[in-house]
């Protein structure tokens, strides 16, 4: 069995036998420091919807494993500028889901408003697991005077203005907050996102102070 960790193979990495889950454990034990980023069986790398099945399933002698680890803050921050990214992206084209609304093009713009939900919904995940990942409360990071979690109200308080709308039918109402809102609130987030990236870069480890890091 050969088992690679960041391009370097390790010795010894587990008894006959085990599956790839305890190899993982073993390896996260080892490097407490770090999170697992990614792995790859023969090649093939793992994806949420095999990791389950794979984790149980008993390494063989010719199995090659390649692990990739990354720091927690560097990790987080990453995945938090690509959810900025897209949402800035999406604020871009939510006036032309108030076009469409206003064009009576119903249908559209339904499904470009359950693709913007989704992406606030990303966005919000993205906060509450890079907080879970790190061990900090991210809600009590500042920025220019509000913080991250009197934001995160305020965004709950836009999207129920938006389903209430959507179920009232009310598509004047819709078409105002997707033209005239969403693409600021959008914009708003989108640099907070990337400041909270800029905070937890330099966190070196899980736990890490927030405080040392800004």
């Amino acid at each position: 069995m050969i088992v690679t960790v960041d391009g370097r193979r390790i010795s010894n990495p587990i008894e006959p036998g085990a599956s790839l889950g305890e190899l993982i454990d073993r390896l996260r034990a080892d490097r407490p420091q770090s999170l697992i980023t990614r792995v790859a069986i023969n090649g093939a790398a793992l994806c949420e919807s095999t990791a389950e099945a794979a984790f149980a399933q008993a390494l063989a002698d010719g199995d090659s494993i390649d692990v990739e680890t990354g720091l927690p803050g560097l990790v987080v921050a990453e995945a938090l500028r690509e959810v900025a990214t897209t949402l800035r992206d999406a604020g871009q084209a939510s006036p032309e889901a108030a076009r469409r609304l206003n064009d009576q093009e119903v249908a559209a713009a339904m499904q470009d408003i359950a693709e913007l939900v989704g992406i606030w919904q990303s966005a919000r995940s993205a906060v509450s697991q890079a907080g879970a990942l790190l061990q900090r409360d991210l809600a009590e990071l500042q920025f220019d005077g509000v913080t991250v979690g009197e934001r995160l109200s305020t965004l709950v308080a836009r999207l129920t203005e938006i389903r209430d709308a959507m179920v009232a039918r009310d598509h004047v109402l819709l078409a105002d907050l997707l033209h005239y809102e969403m693409p600021e609130l959008c914009e708003i987030w989108a640099l907070v996102l990337n400041g909270i990236a800029d905070t937890v870069a330099d966190c070196d480890s899980v736990g890490d102070s927030l405080e040392r890091a800004c």
